[in-house]
């Protein structure tokens, strides 16, 4: 588990609704939504490539409960 994650607490995200602004690749976003469970959690960034990368990744790990993945413009990393 990275770090970051590791120094986060358990009643940050439990329960709630997340907002990970500059997501980059979204590793962080998906370890807080595997480890914690959130109401939902959304990462956004502003680097299209990286929005990819968390948009990939996403999608390996299995994709928003909704089956939306990904809002449709393309700025945001979904997973709830």
């Amino acid at each position: 588990v990275d770090a970051r994650v590791r120094a986060m607490r358990a009643d940050f995200f439990t329960g709630r609704r997340v907002l990970d602004v500059g997501c980059n690749g979204g590793d962080v976003t998906m370890a807080i939504a595997r480890r914690w469970s959130c109401m939902s959690i959304i990462g956004i960034d502003l680097d299209a490539a990286l929005v990819r990368r968390a948009r990939s990744a996403l999608k390996y790990v299995g994709g928003a409960r909704d089956g939306s993945d990904f809002d449709r413009d393309g700025e945001a990393a979904v997973a709830t």
